[in-house]
């Protein structure tokens, strides 16, 4: 992700705020989870806060670190991080009491490992749960039926179409959203959000970055992004 993950770190505040405000949701909690590849060694590949609002929320995000002093991540530039072993937390160490529609968003630029890494999980997460599957493609489909599942893409320099595939197969294509630039991804987040519970059109939502007096360039990258989502809700 290179230096997208200091920028996208700098929108999360607005992005809760602005779901609120907005009435796109009248209330949410959030959990953030920052990870690295847990493949290659990294120390502490997985950051993560348990739900939270409002002013614990910030302090939820001041507490995550980034990997490196200048937001570069760790990875090992394989085409692949762990972002399975994110959904397999999440699938099988998440309680969602009285939640409804829960949306889970991903950033990142790789895939993810084609199976569930069997000592990473009870070295990071505790025991492995008897019975359930480590396959990954497994893993990310039975997650998309416990959220409203997207993953937020920056394109990847090499091996694109194998990892993009890689998401379309775990997900559908109208949920792999393509990011032209980080500092897009809380508007993308509001408007996925709007979108899939009938808040705003498209259109309605543009409208509404127009009037938050957002730039040209952000609002046309936006609608690059979300259009192909748009278009597969409107499909009758």
């Amino acid at each position: 992700m290179g230096d997208w993950v200091e920028i996208i770190y700098t929108k999360l505040p607005m992005l809760y705020g602005q779901l609120v405000e907005n009435s796109v949701l009248e209330k949410l909690a959030v959990s953030l989870c920052l990870f690295t590849d847990a493949g290659i060694g990294n120390q502490d590949p997985f950051q993560i806060a348990d739900f939270a609002e409002g002013d614990i929320l910030d302090e939820s995000i001041e507490s995550l670190w980034l990997p490196l002093k200048n937001g570069v991540d760790c990875g090992g530039g394989n085409g692949m991080e762990s972002y399975e072993m994110v959904a397999y937390y999440y699938l099988h160490h998440c309680d969602l009491k009285g939640s409804q529609n829960p949306f889970f968003f991903m950033t990142g630029d790789e895939g993810y490992y084609p199976k569930v890494d069997s000592f990473l999980v009870s070295n990071h997460f505790g025991s492995l749960k008897k019975g359930v599957s480590l396959d990954s493609l497994t893993v990310l489909q039975e997650l998309a039926r416990k959220f409203e599942c997207f993953i937020l893409r920056k394109p990847y320099h090499n091996g694109e179409k194998r990892v993009n595939d890689s998401w379309v197969r775990a997900w559908g294509p109208h949920r792999v959203l393509m990011l032209n630039e980080p500092a897009q991804v809380a508007d993308t987040v509001i408007g996925a959000v709007a979108l899939t519970k009938g808040v705003w059109t498209l259109e309605r939502y543009l409208a509404v970055l127009q009037e938050r007096n957002q730039t040209r360039d952000r609002i046309a990258n936006v609608r690059e992004t979300l259009l192909p989502y748009a278009e597969y809700l409107s499909r009758p």
